[in-house]
């Protein structure tokens, strides 16, 4: 019986750790995502998929650290 995760539990990581960094951790694990589904289901299209949502969350990332000064 798992566990969900809540709207308000994100919101509580993003106030202990920071917008920045709950970001960067999406991007990563976008990544090895992608490179799950090449590696293990040789899946090329999904792990296309990921790499442009991981590309998106490194922009995002990018533009909170500019922000922040």
């Amino acid at each position: 019986n798992k566990t969900m995760m809540t709207k308000d539990d994100l919101e509580v990581l993003v106030d202990k750790l920071g917008m920045d960094v709950v970001v960067t951790w999406l991007e990563d694990i976008a990544y090895e995502k992608a490179d799950h589904l090449r590696c293990n289901w040789q899946d090329e299209h999904g792990a296309k998929v990921w790499d442009k949502i991981a590309h998106a969350l490194c922009r995002a990332s990018a533009k909170i650290w500019q922000l922040k000064g």
